[in-house]
């Protein structure tokens, strides 16, 4: 990706490592296959757009389905966007629709989701344990101590930065770019009440998220001085 500009050495390995230290290694090593299936993910949505490569990212997209059940959340968006609308109206209504998302209880959001699908029994029981009353990260606060507190926090300080950064730069030019990542953006936001699913959403978004500011150092937008504000979070 950042091969797509005309870069000095410095910079080139000034965004490697701001890619490199997104990645969370606790979390890897926690759900190994879950960050399987979202590498797959990632790199399928990159393909299907960005690439032009239609057939390897709808195949990428769907082997991270099938080696996480959460990826198969972000497959029909992305087709849509792919194969019926680009438009940025339809995707920043959707973005701001799934701001409602922050205030629903999730007894709520568990019930809308097992009325939207049907789960087997196996993946019945897993989507209960994200969306029932035992979350991990939500027990880890009520059980945690006030170093979980501060490491959750900065963990979660660029989502923060990222909604800034979306209201600050609202009004830029279109960027299919932008559509994918407010879209991944707005599908994070609609699990924001089941903090654990939310998180591990966020991670997908996050890589394009790091894309989208650098694509907009390079275009010359009005953003180039909130950079250093965002790769602070991404390096602690």
């Amino acid at each position: 990706f950042i091969n797509n500009f005309k870069s000095t050495k410095r910079r080139y390995f000034h965004f490697f490592f701001l890619f490199a230290l997104s990645l969370a290694l606790p979390h890897l090593l926690s759900g190994i296959r879950f960050y399987l299936a979202s590498t797959f993910l990632v790199v399928g949505i990159y393909m299907l757009f960005f690439l032009k490569k239609n057939s390897r990212g709808c195949i990428l997209l769907l082997v991270a389905g099938f080696t996480h059940f959460s990826c198969l959340v972000f497959i029909p968006f992305m087709l849509l966007l792919k194969f019926f609308n680009r438009s940025e109206l339809i995707i920043k209504v959707l973005f701001l629709t799934s701001l409602f998302f922050l205030f629903i209880p999730r007894d709520i959001l568990s019930d809308l989701v097992g009325g939207l699908f049907t789960f087997s029994d196996v993946y019945s029981a897993k989507a209960t344990s994200y969306l029932g009353e035992n979350d991990f990260i939500q027990d880890g606060l009520k059980e945690g101590s006030v170093n979980y507190f501060i490491k959750f926090a900065i963990n979660n300080l660029w989502v923060f930065l990222a909604l800034l950064y979306v209201g600050i730069t609202w009004k830029n030019k279109k960027s299919l770019l932008r559509n994918v990542f407010l879209l991944l953006f707005a599908i994070s936001n609609i699990f924001y009440s089941a903090p654990t699913i939310f998180e591990r959403y966020m991670l997908i978004t996050k890589m394009y998220f790091i894309m989208l500011v650098i694509f907009d150092y390079y275009s010359g937008r009005r953003t180039k001085l909130l950079v250093p504000l965002y790769i602070f979070p991404y390096q602690v």
